[in-house]
């Protein structure tokens, strides 16, 4: 198991990036 799968089954951002609650430091990376 790869430490990026285990993310993106939590975060899935790069499947979906209308994410209505976005990891913190990822939001943060968005917004700005």
């Amino acid at each position: 198991l790869q430490p990026g799968f285990e993310i993106e089954e939590k975060v899935p951002v790069k499947t979906n990036t209308t994410i209505p609650v976005p990891p913190v430091g990822m939001k943060d990376d968005l917004d700005r």
